[in-house]
Order: C-alpha cells, then sequence, then structure tokens
C-alpha cells in the first residue's frame, strides 16, 4: 500500500499533532494544575499567617493593657460593697441627711443573698430644695446606688404655716463578696 506524497505528508502533520497532544496533555496539562494547586496553597497560607499576626498583635495589646486593668481594679475595692460595711452605709446615709437639714427614717434594709443585692427603703422629711439636694449627695456618695422607686409628697402643717416634703425612696446596692 503506497500512500502519495500528499497523504504522507498528511500523515506525518496528523501524528505530530497527536504527539504534541499527548506531550501537552501528559507534560503541560498537570504542571498548570500544579501551578494553579500551588498559588491557591499559597493564598491560604497567606491569610493564615495574616490571622495569626493579628492574633499575636492583639495578645500583644492585651497584655499590655492588662497591666493598665490591673492598676485600675485595685482602686475598686473602695466602691464595691461588701455585706460587713451596712454600718458604714447607715452612717453615711445619717450624715447626708444631717448636711442637708432631713429627717432620715430607714424603713427596711434586706440583704438578699441570691441575688447579691441589698434593698434599702428610706423615709426622709424636709424642705423640698433640701429634698432634692440630699438626693443629688446621694449620688454622689462611693456606692452605686440603683433608685428602684421615688416618690414626693407635700406636707402642710397649719399650725406652723410651714410646708415641707416627704419623700420615700427604695433603693438597691450590688454586694460584692
Amino acid at each position: 500500500m503506497r500512500l502519495n506524497f500528499e497523504k504522507r505528508v498528511t500523515f506525518h502533520v496528523l501524528f505530530f499533532c497527536v504527539v504534541i497532544t499527548l506531550i501537552a496533555g501528559a507534560i503541560i496539562w498537570p504542571t498548570v494544575i500544579y501551578i494553579r494547586n500551588l498559588n491557591r496553597d499559597s493564598y491560604e497560607l497567606r491569610v493564615y499567617m495574616e490571622k495569626k499576626y493579628e492574633s499575636t498583635k492583639n495578645m500583644r495589646f492585651s497584655r499590655q493593657k492588662t497591666a493598665e486593668i490591673k492598676e485600675e481594679v485595685q482602686g475598686f475595692s473602695k466602691l464595691t460593697f461588701r455585706s460587713t460595711d451596712q454600718l458604714e452605709l447607715i452612717t453615711t446615709l445619717e450624715n447626708v441627711a444631717s448636711q442637708h437639714n432631713i429627717t432620715q427614717k430607714i424603713a427596711n434594709l434586706n440583704l438578699d443573698n441570691d441575688t447579691k443585692f441589698l434593698t434599702l427603703s428610706l423615709s426622709t422629711v424636709g424642705s423640698y430644695d433640701d429634698s432634692w439636694r440630699y438626693l443629688a449627695d446621694l449620688e454622689k456618695t462611693n456606692y452605686f446606688l440603683q433608685i428602684d422607686k421615688l416618690a414626693f409628697s407635700p406636707i402642710f402643717e397649719r399650725t406652723e404655716q410651714s410646708s415641707s416634703t416627704k419623700m420615700l425612696i427604695d433603693l438597691k446596692l450590688y454586694v460584692n463578696e
């Protein structure tokens, strides 16, 4: 079987095309896939390293802040209330009341061990302006008092021709053990 010259050239060209395609499929295509995988892996590694860098930077910042926070927390013991400080609280309330010419009566003082709150009910009598000043000074004390209920009612005495204000206050105070 003899092929003419045209068919032989076409056959050789097709043979070289098949060889080139096999070379491309066997060598070049796996190399392209390897390069893509390497690119993806290097991207993931870069993202991982950036996250590690950020966490390390945050850790360093946190260590610096810890020293500052420790210094600040040392002063909180003066401002926190302990269950053994009830007499000191009552003394403070009486001193604030006497500064403003307020007659004060502590109606209820109850420590709830479940919720860690000290509830306290005050009944005061004094002039309207003094009552407001009394409230302002209560706010300035070293205790974190939370007002639950506040009620004002006027008291007018005909015999003395004077007026005063009765104030009922329910307070809560967190107890630190």
